[in-house]
């Protein structure tokens, strides 16, 4: 057993950045309001111990999902169950604010980097499930194109697409 100062500092610094979340590909496991943008998600990278074992994380509720937007305006898309999303981890509690109405808010605990104050994005996919792959569409696909679309890879598939040669499609 190495207790030096170098081994001791190394094994804190690696004991409090493991209680540290910081971003995390998720799967979402409950839409529990597409009005409130809020649903439960599922971390996909399992906890991996030094015996070899790993195991899941539990799910994190109540999480509020990311949608461009202003105080006017937004893009709002569907967020469905088993959609993958990219969760970011407050570095404060958000429990204040998430109820708030968008001043500052303060928190009520001192609770930093948790997962339990993570915040989603839509839109992650993994290499073999991008959306964008011509192969997963009904209608003709050029990665190249700004394109709207709903429906993808079903007989209601439709889009607004703007082509790289400046012509609109719909």
């Amino acid at each position: 057993m190495d207790f030096s100062l170098t081994s001791i500092l190394n094994n804190h610094s690696q004991s409090f950045m493991s209680d540290l979340w910081v971003c995390q590909p998720c799967r979402v496991v409950r839409v529990v309001s597409l009005e409130t943008l809020t649903i439960d998600v599922q971390p996909l990278v399992n906890e991996k111990y030094s015996n070899g074992l790993f195991s899941e994380h539990d799910t994190v509720l109540n999480v509020p999902v990311v949608m461009l937007g202003s105080s006017t305006s937004m893009v709002s898309l569907p967020v469905n169950q088993h959609d993958t999303v990219l969760c970011v981890f407050s570095q404060r509690e958000l429990t204040a604010f998430k109820s708030g109405t968008g001043t500052p808010a303060n928190p009520n605990t001192f609770r930093l980097m948790d997962k339990t104050d993570a915040i989603a994005i839509p839109g992650l996919y993994t290499n073999r499930t991008s959306l964008n792959q011509p192969s997963k569409r009904t209608l003709a696909h050029d990665p190249l194109d700004v394109v709207v679309a709903h429906n993808i890879g079903t007989g209601a598939e439709s889009e607004i697409r703007l082509k790289t040669n400046g012509t609109i499609q719909h």
